[in-house]
């Protein structure tokens, strides 16, 4: 325990200091811009004011005053941008580092929700086991910088059928990353330094779609490219007189109609550029590292990255820079008229922009999946880095191979490091059932949902809070946060018998992979009476059956003398003591139904009738 404790401690402290050295140094460089700042606005005004003076005196002086005002001028701005991109970095690398520090102490206030992903009505587990929401598993870890990629890490982690060797592919590459934290770090970066943070694959996708003016511009290019050529030989015979300047007028008048019925095609296409600009701008410094990066020191991280070096994402940033350059020139509407009445410019650029959008098409289909993942790998390998006590999963793919689950020392990863209790649990065989009892506040929800949410953990490929973890792909369904729908008209207790209902189909299909399933407290939403003939019969029902296992808490103890009939039914149960009026938990599971219940002394310790004998006696 003490180990672990130190080795989250210097992740703690690592933080802690880097947060203290960004505290002193984002002020130095803010007075570092601004004194760079107010040296430029000198320099340029004194120069430019004593250039204007000595002119009148000493002419020759005031121009060199003025070069020398110019060159120190740009060597200013020089500086200053570089105080500035300094200052920029370290006031994001601040903010990560924060929201770094709330993730390692569960402080919901310091982390980022700007992509809380809502959970998913009627899933099997998503809402039991606290997956996706605002408090909620994937918050703490996503790291994701698009839309896309924070649902496809919500995607992996609310998987109902896992596939081992996709866990073990992303298994492999998360160890890798884990050990590299400052690739985790300059992918961040990297895109948070771009600027505006815009970036969307879908807007991406979106404006590449077809579009039939672009579609069109081959065509349009070839009538402008003979409406010029026509234009420049009745130009040549005007000035040899060989005909009237009425032909040549005739000709222009006609280019230019038919210039100004292409300007749909013009807007269409410029538009394109200047969003592909933005877009891709906002990842451009992302797309550079992972174009450069080393990839011969990471195996694994580097076949996922290998369509960044096969088709280089600068080239085709440098081809959309060159038609913004183009489409630059001719926004002063003299350049605009003279370009076009040399060349078909404007034509040329359009056909420019449809060739780049094919190619971009083909690209982003091959970067745009892999970016995407690596917001996911990114997210599962900087959770692992921020817990380095938590542990890989063993993953079997062999359903006779006993234990199915095996769980040492396991924690949930929303509790608190100080004061997490961790315990132990087997389950061994298909059909076996685990019955937890324990009086109120004992532990036995928090139990369920630590294997749970250990298990999405394992099957997303993340490493796990235990010491050791095995376990067989399984499919996992929930039955321990049931809430009554009043738009439906549902009932609690409807509600739990419709969600009990679905496991036991689930338990019914005929699949490859075995359900585990959590229920917790079954069937509390009616009388006691009933509650223990329904909770018995469900029982005997999922017991022995063959098509998974899982575990049951519930507060009927008789449930537990069930075992004596059913072989594959284990009792365990987690109790409690009463020290100087004062209920004390230790939260630890032990093998056997609890010998103990606590509710009518939880009632007479705040202050609620009940009579003296019944209360010792519970």
């Amino acid at each position: 325990m003490n180990e672990i404790r130190n080795r989250r401690g210097q992740r703690e402290r690592y933080l802690k200091h880097s947060l203290r050295y960004l505290a002193g140094r984002i002020p130095d460089l803010e007075s570092q811009t601004t004194r760079w700042a107010y040296l430029r606005l000198l320099v340029f005004v004194g120069g430019l004011g004593s250039g204007i003076v000595l002119r009148w005196v000493h002419e020759p002086l005031s121009w060199s005053i003025l070069a020398l005002s110019l060159v120190l001028f740009f060597w200013l701005s020089r500086r200053f941008a570089v105080a500035e991109a300094s200052l920029q970095k370290h006031r994001v690398w601040e903010r990560l580092q924060k929201a770094q520090l709330g993730r390692l102490n569960l402080d919901w206030q310091a982390i980022p929700e700007e992509k809380v992903v809502p959970a998913v009505p009627d899933h099997p587990f998503d809402s039991d086991l606290d997956i996706t929401g605002k408090n909620s598993l994937h918050r703490l870890l996503d790291l994701s910088i698009s839309r896309e990629g924070s649902h496809l890490l919500a995607g992996w982690l609310r998987q109902t059928h896992p596939d081992p060797e996709e866990t073990r592919q992303r298994q492999a590459v998360v160890r890798e990353l884990r050990d590299r934290p400052g690739f985790c770090n300059h992918f961040q970066l990297a895109y948070y330094l771009s600027g505006d943070h815009h970036f969307s694959a879908a807007r991406l996708r979106d404006i590449l779609r077809e579009d039939p003016l672009l579609d069109n511009a081959g065509r349009s290019l070839a009538g402008a490219v003979i409406l010029t050529v026509t234009n420049a030989l009745l130009a040549v015979l005007t000035l040899a007189e060989i005909l009237p300047v009425k032909w040549l007028g005739l000709s222009v008048g006609i280019y230019a109609i038919y210039y100004l019925w292409h300007t749909p095609l013009f807007r269409s296409a410029f538009e394109k550029a200047m969003e592909l600009e933005v877009q891709l701008g906002s990842i451009r410094e992302l797309l550079m590292f992972l174009e450069c990066y080393p990839r011969h020191k990471i195996p694994a991280l580097g076949g996922v990255l290998a369509p960044f070096r096969e088709f280089p994402p600068s080239v085709e940033l440098k081809k959309i820079l060159r038609i913004l350059l183009g489409i630059g020139l001719r926004m002063n509407p003299l350049m605009t008229l003279a370009c076009n009445i040399a060349l078909p410019w404007d034509f040329l650029l359009a056909m420019r922009v449809k060739g780049m959008r094919g190619r971009l098409q083909q690209n982003l289909e091959r970067w745009l999946p892999v970016l995407t993942q690596l917001e996911g790998l990114v997210s599962l390998a900087n959770f692992c880095w921020l817990n380095p006590n938590y542990q890989f999963p063993a993953l079997s793919e062999d359903r006779q191979s006993q234990p199915l689950l095996l769980a040492e020392a396991t924690g949930h990863p929303l509790l608190p490091e100080a004061g997490k209790v961790r315990n132990d649990f087997r389950i061994d065989r298909i059909g076996d059932t685990v019955l937890v009892t324990g009086s109120n506040m004992a532990g036995k929800s928090t139990f369920l949902r630590t294997l749970g949410t250990n298990l999405v953990l394992a099957y997303a490929g993340a490493a796990v809070d235990a010491r050791e973890f095995r376990t067989v792909p399984m499919r996992i369904y929930c039955c321990i946060r049931v809430s009554d729908s009043v738009t439906d008209g549902f009932s609690y207790f409807y509600a739990e018998v419709r969600r009990l209902r679905g496991l036991l189909e689930a338990l019914e299909e005929q699949e490859a992979m075995p359900l585990f399933f959590l229920i917790d407290e079954i069937f509390r939403g009616t009388n006691n009476r009933e509650r223990f003939i329904g909770s018995k019969a469900y029982l005997e029902a999922i017991t022995g059956s063959g098509g998974g296992v899982g575990i049951i808490s519930t507060h009927d103890l008789e449930l537990t003398h069930l075992a004596k009939q059913e072989t594959q039914l284990r009792n365990v149960h987690f109790r409690e003591s009463v020290v100087e009026n004062r209920m004390v938990f230790d939260y630890l599971l032990r093998e056997g139904p609890c010998p103990t219940t606590n509710a009518l002394i939880i009632m007479k310790l705040a202050g609620l009738p009940v009579p003296d004998s019944t209360a010792s006696s519970e």
